[in-house]
């Protein structure tokens, strides 16, 4: 087996467990959480501060995504849709790499990573002021608790 079909195959196997996530997640969802119900808590943020963390919404945008409702997802959580669509690039970008028989080095620059971490923070306290301040609750579990 050449180098460039190694390649393509973990191409290929790292893809498909990206792609086996789809219906394993609608199991869990739809036949496994039903069966216990008290798996799915609330965070800590929420519970004891009433405030939403980075994370918060991320599961519901994730199966927002899987339906193809994107503005839903952003909605819910905006990091989800846009790490995917990072995803989606790098994992372009080392395709075309891998048909070009370049070397395959996916770098993620360290200004990638410093947009990635303001941006939740800046996420994080924009839709808790937008709860606290203005009423307003993009996912729906706290604006009770404010209001």
């Amino acid at each position: 087996m050449t180098l460039k079909q190694k390649r393509w195959l973990s191409f290929a196997v790292i893809n498909g467990l990206v792609l086996l996530c789809i219906p394993l997640y609608h199991l869990y969802i739809h036949k496994f959480l039903p069966l216990f119900p008290d798996l799915m808590t609330k965070c800590v943020a929420v519970q004891f501060l009433h405030i939403y963390c980075t994370g918060c919404g991320g599961t519901r945008a994730i199966g927002a995504l899987l339906r193809c409702d994107i503005i839903d997802a952003f909605r819910l959580n905006p990091f989800v849709p846009i790490a995917a669509i990072l995803f989606i690039c790098y994992d372009l970008r080392a395709a075309i790499a891998i048909a070009r028989g370049e070397k395959l080095v996916v770098k993620v620059h360290n200004a990638v990573w410093i947009s990635v971490a303001v941006f939740l923070i800046l996420m994080t306290v924009a839709r808790n002021i937008a709860l606290v301040c203005f009423g307003y609750d993009p996912i729906g579990d706290l604006l009770t608790y404010w209001h």
